[in-house]
């Protein structure tokens, strides 16, 4: 048995719905469909619009229309169950098709995963700490956490890094790799976790020039809270969030829904690598990331008291009874007013366009997106955590707000994007451009497939070794600045790799490349082997003096997106 010199690591960008799933606009350059929307005739399909209009402000009309598109998102994206919360004016109604776990209808008070939503109320959390001194979110991190260190090449990165940056997704960090290594199930104490990971990680860009969503510098803020007020992150949200805005049934984390019975908690639903088939997990396989998410997105929800979350948002921080809880000016200042420009998220292709949609390029406000819709202000915010998927919608300026909470991930740009741009255009218009023809592609992107195209699985040419040494020189404990990984032999003389909760055999090609296919996941007890990473790990070993030393995984290939997205990081 050895041990390594550090672990060589890259970033990968993972092809299935991960923690923080990334905000995604409406129009993108990768829908069936999109060219032919642009040339569409402008006048015809205004004429549509105009002959199908019913009644605007109308809330019972713009229920019914909205349970209809809803029905038919359903459907043909083979959804298990989903609820959706509508708050206009403030008027609550709720949808809710399907069933959390095959058995159980859903119903407003069925609870999900909210996923990335979470960053939303860690951002209104924050902003209640500064509102009350224990916290100063412009203030340089380093100054009052001395123990918020950064990679030695970074120092006066550290120097000047604040909260406000991290939440604003403006620090630098990109998302892609460093979730693989975060989020897989890592099970050890979270502060010396994110302690070990920020000095190793890498930025992309220099700071507060561009916003690149990073679920792993979002978690990082709960610990910093943590350090400075003294309370966990958990019992902050408990007591400043949930409590005071009423609610009831909502949980900072899986481990603590436990409690909450079969018929009320969601089970998450797993798309297989056909793209087809969704497979239902055991309801607890989010808990072995609750203890490193945290902050990023591991809060558990339901429809009735997430309206409650928009109302409280919608009225600028006042409670059901009118308290100012959070002062409005948080509101204006920074959650719903991006105050660094439109720094572009990603390479999503922005099409300006008046037939019917007019969409700005959206920017990163403080928890919140912010674009602008028909003309109409939005921020939004999307979720998707293993099996999970969530969306929240809000119009301040039109007093509507919209939830939307589903029980399953999606191969392709979540559908449930569009339910709040539905309801606020039948509310506005009494119509919706998602209910002609061209707009029912977006709500139902895969048309009558039900199923996407996705990488063939690896063919294995080789699983022989051809070092040296024989196989067994392969086998060890291999330490790194993330974890560690073991490789092991089976009984038929296969070599096995385990990191966190992933594992699955070493293969060796032809030309004596090595790769690492990645066959199941832990965390589906059910059955370990249903849920299969669609492609394999690049992995290479290192032979010092005649010995293997070290083993490399490339976690994320560098990228050269021509728009300047997504940069790969290198070796770290």
């Amino acid at each position: 048995m050895r041990f390594s010199l550090p672990l060589v690591f890259a970033l990968v960008l993972l092809l299935f719905s991960s923690l923080n799933s990334h905000p995604i606009s409406p129009i993108l350059n990768n829908i069936d469909g999109l060219e032919e929307l642009e040339n569409l005739d402008e006048s015809s399909i205004e004429g549509n619009l105009k002959k199908e209009a019913g009644p605007i402000h109308n809330l019972e009309y713009t229920v019914q229309k909205v349970t209809e598109l809803l029905q038919t998102m359903q459907e043909c994206n083979n959804i298990p169950g989903i609820s959706v919360g509508i708050v206009i004016e403030g008027e609550t109604r709720f949808i809710s098709f399907g069933t959390s776990d095959g058995e159980h209808p859903v119903d407003p008070n069925t609870n999900f995963n909210i996923g990335s939503i979470t960053k939303t109320m860690s951002s209104i959390l924050t902003a209640l700490y500064d509102q009350e001194g224990l916290v100063d979110w412009e203030m340089p991190i380093k100054k009052y956490d001395k123990k918020f260190d950064l990679i030695n090449s970074e120092k006066l990165r550290e120097k000047q890094l604040t909260l406000l940056d991290l939440i604003e997704i403006q620090s630098g960090y990109p998302n892609y790799g460093y979730d693989f290594t975060w989020a897989w199930g890592y099970n050890g104490d979270r502060e010396n976790y994110f302690q070990n990971l920020l000095k190793h990680m890498k930025p992309v860009a220099p700071l507060r020039t561009r916003a690149y969503y990073s679920n792993v510098m979002f978690g990082a803020i709960s610990e910093t809270l943590e350090r400075k007020t003294k309370e966990t992150w958990e019992n902050g949200m408990t007591n400043r969030v949930f409590k005071p805005i009423g609610l009831d049934n909502t949980y900072p984390t899986t481990t603590a829904a436990l409690s909450v019975p079969d018929s009320s908690l969601a089970h998450p639903y797993l798309v297989l690598n056909d793209g087809i088939t969704r497979v239902k997990g055991d309801r607890t396989i989010n808990t072995v990331i609750d203890n490193n998410v945290a902050a990023a997105g591991s809060v558990i929800s339901n429809a009735n008291d997430m309206t409650k979350w928009l109302k409280f948002c919608l009225s600028l921080g006042q409670l059901e009874n009118e308290t100012q809880y959070l002062d409005s000016s948080y509101f204006y200042k920074y959650h719903w007013s991006p105050r660094r420009g439109m720094a572009p998220l990603n390479s999503f292709r922005i099409v300006e366009s008046s037939i019917p949609i007019t969409l700005a390029r959206y920017a990163a406000g403080v928890g919140f997106l912010t674009d602008v819709y028909r003309g109409i202000r939005h921020n939004w915010w999307n979720g998707g955590i293993y099996g999970m998927s969530s969306h929240q919608s809000l119009f301040p300026d039109e007093n509507i707000g919209v939830i939307t909470l589903v029980n399953t991930e999606f191969a392709t740009p979540p559908p449930i994007y569009f339910a709040g741009l539905i309801t606020l255009e039948y509310w506005k218009y009494g119509e919706s451009f998602y209910a002609t023809p061209a707009g029912r592609r977006y709500i139902c992107p895969l048309g009558n497939k039900k199923s996407v195209q996705i990488k063939k699985d690896i063919v294995v040419v080789s699983a022989n070794n051809t070092g040296g040494g024989g196989i067994d020189e392969y086998v060890g404990i291999y330490k790194g600045p993330f974890g560690k990984v073991v490789v092991s032999k089976n009984s038929d003389g296969v070599l096995k790799a385990q990191y966190n909760a992933i594992s699955g055999p070493l293969v060796q090609n032809q030309d004596g490349s090595w790769l690492w296919v990645l066959d199941r996941v832990s965390f589906l007890p059910d059955n370990p082997n249903l849920f299969q990473i669609p492609y394999p790990l690049s992995v290479t070993f290192t032979r010092v003096r005649g010995h293997i030393t070290s083993i490399g995984i490339i976690m994320e290939p560098t990228t050269n997106d021509p728009n300047g997205c997504c940069p790969g990081t290198g070796n770290i």
